[in-house]
């Protein structure tokens, strides 16, 4: 989803997302399978619930990776060895003492 959409290559983001929107109800299920040896024998309800809870931590990760500004500064970042993203906050990383 993050392919540049200029260059001539219109076409390979739309695939991309298609690709990635396809792909996630079935790795939540594969991931659901390996992760719950018993999950064919498990009621609909708690397969649905088991998913759902896959899907909200996948949710959760999505907005604390978007709005990491609101938490993170640029030297949490340089401490973990990571690139700096574009917009971080300034200030010095965060310590608990």
């Amino acid at each position: 989803m993050t392919a540049p959409r200029s260059g001539g290559f219109h076409y390979l983001h739309y695939f991309e997302v298609v690709i990635t929107m396809v792909s996630a109800p079935y790795l939540t299920w594969l991931l659901s399978k390996i992760l719950l040896s018993d999950y064919d024998e498990l009621p609909v309800a708690q397969r649905f619930g088991a998913v759902g809870i896959t899907v909200a931590i996948g949710i959760l990760a999505f907005l604390l990776g978007k709005f990491n500004y609101l938490f993170l500064t640029c030297a949490d970042f340089d401490v973990s060895g990571n690139n700096t993203p574009p917009g971080c906050a300034q200030g010095p990383p965060f310590r608990l003492r």
